[in-house]
């Protein structure tokens, strides 16, 4: 379980997807580096990076996040708990859906499944000619069962679209993303009263 804040004003077309892929606090320019907000987004960026790239302490993350909505103008996120493996939250209210992520950040849902390249010879891979069948198969299938958020709604049917994705990758490596990065289904849930 780890905490998280996630920008909460920017959405990808066509959906408001509400997954781990989303701006988290950065630096601000703007500001001296001596300024109170950008030293604690160091710490809070060297104490997530130790944690696997969200926190534990949910006062910590509210306190970052509330520091942000100060700014002029404010930087809105949301806070929320990602989980892995069945996990129950500790504090979400919310399920808003399951997210196929690599360490709770990069995901392969955030642009709505839109995996199928009409345009297969602009890989010039001869296996991504191949396969591209089955990458279009799995958009078909899975695209239709996200949920408003770009999310699944079953643990069982995020395992599944992971599993076939990943089938695919080593047929034709690196085909999401490396090899060797390992993407879970991870739940994704709101701690706010929405």
């Amino acid at each position: 379980m780890k905490f998280l804040a996630l920008d909460a004003s920017k959405r990808h077309e066509p959906f408001s997807y509400r997954g781990t892929d989303r701006s988290k606090p950065d630096y601000v320019d703007y500001l001296d580096i001596s300024h109170p907000i950008n030293q604690m987004w160091l710490e809070y960026i060297e104490k997530a990076a130790s944690l696997s790239y969200g926190l534990d302490d949910l006062a910590e993350l509210q306190n970052v996040i509330d520091q942000y909505a100060k700014l002029s103008p404010p930087q809105q996120f949301e806070l929320v708990e990602a989980t892995e493996n069945n996990e129950p939250p500790k504090t979400g209210t919310k399920l808003l859906g399951f997210d196929l992520s690599l360490l709770f950040d990069y995901s392969l849902l955030s642009w709505g499944l839109e995996i199928c390249s009409e345009h297969a010879d602009d890989r010039g891979n001869a296996t991504y000619k191949i396969i591209r069948p089955l990458i279009c198969l799995i958009r078909n299938y899975f695209k239709p069962q996200l949920n408003r958020w770009g999310l699944f709604d079953a643990r069982d049917e995020a395992q599944a679209c992971l599993d076939c994705m990943m089938a695919l990758q080593k047929i034709h490596p690196n085909l999401w993303e490396a090899d060797e990065d390992i993407f879970y289904v991870v739940g994704v849930w709101t701690t706010s009263d929405e």
